[in-house]
């Protein structure tokens, strides 16, 4: 077995399966190859459509990167990752004009995609402190190489793409231009390999950029080349890599333009597994079929536009013809992740790896079946293996969270009334009683970073558990602590208000005792009149209780 096979049998063993696990060395490197394109961290943008687990958004921003976003959500993940304005990019075919302006005046970056959205911000803009780009349609031809079913839906700079505004269309504005148009923006397409189309694309944005230059309040340095660079989902494909993009166009780059880029595939696709464990070995019609505890609810991209990605065992890559097939667990026939392979002496209980599965697979999960999302690790340079995110479970499920109980049932013809000598006996002593004694005593409270506080709490119960409004209290007060002081307080002057708060319980805690809280402080989201918005997540020691809380103050 394979050194790598042997560690991801090891974490499946630690935190179960199916499970993801994001390898940061090979991220740090494909973000380095390309901002030795750019010239500059910042120029290397990452979709957050195409992976958006907050420990990839992180890092990337730790790496010095940019963020790009298509929605207000993706915004506001960006913002909790930690990206400033000034590293966010907002391109969307849909956008929201409160957030366009909201961003121009804070310093960000909005891509304009139609001619309406061009005179909707050309008339409302009163402050504009960040970018303008303008998402180009373009007249040109782009061409793959290798000729694919799936080529219709992802190429974006097709003549019957929705994206952009046509050059032709553009001209008729700039005349009276009133925006501060400083950037270009093209995409060309998803899974591009063929390198030639990239570096047409930037000729034709230089090209493109001397001509609206003439024009008023246009002053074009930024080159916005897009991302699509495609991988070789298995070996046997061919692909251009990060290093042959940046060799063919770096020699083709300008000095008075500053270039960026936002590759989604090519830079996070490789980074990322999905381990997954054969459940049942079934033979039918003479075809052996590994039936795995993840499919399309993970893996949609996979399976519906038939993109098989590699799969090792532990006795080496899985083979792509046989007579034998590997399933996923779902009930209809597509949920099939190698419809051609050679099984060998595979057996049930067994783990596999999916590879290449860090680009539109997490973000297209479903819980189609009632299955849940994936949890994931992530494992630093230095081998430090760090669980980032759990397995939802029942009460996580979106189903569940955004369900409005209904107030109404088949109600009886005559309510029944319950005395006090019936209900009372029946209340919770400790509840109703003894919780006035609960009492808890921040002992010692450490910043360990700027976002990361500790906090030893001595916690003193009538119950010798900790329930889950005494925790909620607790937890609550470290809280206000820690935001109040990370915002420069020196007194408690003005209110914390918390809503939307998760409390997850996974197990009991001990009364009567200490315990360490760590309280995590995101960035600020967004700033609405006098209050401010953060998430604050409690994680307890030696315990995988949560408690997340979304904050104003």
């Amino acid at each position: 077995m394979s050194g790598k096979m042997n560690l991801t049998e090891t974490l499946v063993r630690s935190y179960g399966s199916p499970l993801y696990i994001f390898h940061k060395t090979l991220y740090a490197a494909n973000f380095g190859a390309y901002a030795e394109f750019t010239n500059n961290k910042k120029g290397v943008a990452f979709p957050v459509k195409a992976n958006p687990m907050l420990e990839v958004l992180a890092y990337h921003a730790q790496l010095g990167g940019s963020a790009d976003c298509a929605s207000k959500l993706e915004y506001q993940l960006a913002k909790l990752a930690g990206f400033e304005n000034g590293s966010i990019i907002y391109n969307s075919p849909q956008p929201e004009v409160s957030l366009c302006k909201q961003l121009l005046a804070a310093g960000a970056t909005v891509v304009v995609d139609s001619v309406y959205m061009y005179h909707t911000l050309a008339a409302t803009c009163e402050t504009v402190t960040g970018r303008v780009f303008i998402r180009i349609h373009p007249e040109i031809d782009v061409n793959y190489t290798q000729k694919r079913a799936y080529q219709s839906l992802t190429n974006h700079a097709a003549s019957h793409s929705k994206f952009g505004i046509l050059p032709r269309d553009l001209f008729k504005l700039l005349p009276s231009n009133t925006l501060p148009i400083s950037g270009l923006h093209l995409h060309i397409g998803t899974q591009m390999d063929n390198l030639v189309s990239f570096a047409d694309a930037m000729a034709y944005l230089h090209e493109l950029a001397e001509t609206i230059n003439s024009y008023p309040n246009c002053n074009i340095k930024f080159i916005d080349i897009g991302g699509g660079l495609g991988i070789k989902f298995r070996e046997m494909e061919q692909m251009p890599s990060i290093s042959e993009f940046v060799a063919l166009l770096k020699p083709l780059r300008k000095n008075e333009y500053n270039y960026v880029v936002e590759p989604g595939h090519s830079l996070v696709g490789n980074t990322m597994e999905l381990a997954t464990t054969i459940t049942d070995i079934k033979n039918m019609g003479g075809k052996r079929w590994a039936i795995c505890d993840v499919g399309t609810n993970q893996l949609a991209k996979v399976t519906l536009l038939n993109w098989p990605h590699e799969i090792e065992s532990k006795y080496g890559v899985l083979a792509d013809n046989g007579s034998d097939a590997v399933g996923g667990p779902l009930c209809f026939n597509g949920d099939t992740l190698l419809h051609q392979t050679d099984l060998g002496n595979l057996k049930q209980g067994d783990v596999l790896s999916i590879k290449n599965v860090g680009a539109y697979c997490y973000s297209l999960s479903n819980y189609f079946n009632g299955k849940t999302i994936a949890g994931a690790v992530s494992i630093s340079a230095d081998g430090v293996v760090t669980q980032f995110m759990r397995a939802d479970t029942l009460i996580n499920n979106p189903t569940v969270l955004g369900y409005t109980w209904p107030m109404q049932y088949s109600q009886l013809s005559q309510p029944e009334v319950i005395t006090p000598d019936k209900f009372l006996p029946l209340s919770s002593v400790y509840l109703h009683q003894q919780i006035t004694e609960d009492a808890y005593q921040i002992e010692e409270a450490k910043r360990l970073s700027e976002h990361l506080y500790e906090f030893t709490v001595a916690l003193s119960s009538a119950v010798d558990f900790v329930s889950g409004p005494f925790l909620l209290r607790t937890v609550g007060d470290c809280i206000i602590v820690a935001v109040l002081h990370a915002s420069g307080e020196s007194e408690k002057r003005k209110s914390v208000l918390g809503d939307n708060m998760l409390l997850k319980i996974s197990e009991n805690m001990k009364s009567n005792t200490r315990h360490k809280f760590w309280i995590s402080l995101s960035g600020i989201i967004e700033r609405k009149n006098s209050q401010q918005q953060m998430i604050a997540h409690c994680t307890i020691e030696n315990s995988k209780n949560e408690v997340t809380i979304n904050v104003l103050y």
